[in-house]
């Protein structure tokens, strides 16, 4: 509306054709989880998950850090490591993959961390349904649609 008198309105109106501008379909249907770890709609609050002041072992790289952790190997696959002191002090690094008593990130740190520096680690979720009800106890706010059909690539 662009103006309004005692008796008239003046104003402008968009054709219908302007709805073939939106996205389509609207919603993504898929298998796994559309919702990112511990945001709102995740609803799981972060320092629930983490782990903190881990010491690093010696013969740490910038790429692998060796620790002694309590959770079971694979716990922070997917999760985030947050140095707290050292040269790397308030770096983050996703982690790729967690063995025993072994971290590789999936970047490297710029500087090699030194044998007691301290870090804290969140875990790591695969966006699965398995995960969100085994590791999380979460299915309430599981995201993924699991049961659709997958497409088929033999058409």
């Amino acid at each position: 509306i662009e103006e309004i008198t005692g008796s008239s309105v003046k104003g402008s109106v968009k054709s219908p054709v302007e709805k073939l501008s939106c996205d389509f379909p609207a919603n993504c249907y898929q298998s796994s989880c559309h919702h990112t770890l511990y945001d709102s709609c995740c609803g799981l609050t972060k320092n629930n998950y983490r782990e903190n002041n881990i010491s690093i072992a010696a013969n740490s790289t910038k790429n692998k850090i060796y620790c002694t952790l309590t959770r079971p190997v694979g716990y922070y696959n997917g999760g985030m490591i947050e140095f707290i002191d050292g040269q790397n002090a308030g770096s983050k690094r996703a982690v790729k993959l967690h063995e025993n008593g072994v971290l590789t990130l999936a970047m490297p740190l710029l500087f090699t961390p030194d044998t007691g520096d301290k870090f804290a680690i969140y875990a790591g979720c695969n966006k699965s349904i398995d995960m969100c009800k085994t590791k999380f106890n979460n299915l309430v706010n599981f995201g993924g649609t699991p049961y659709i059909p997958e497409g088929d690539s033999t058409i």
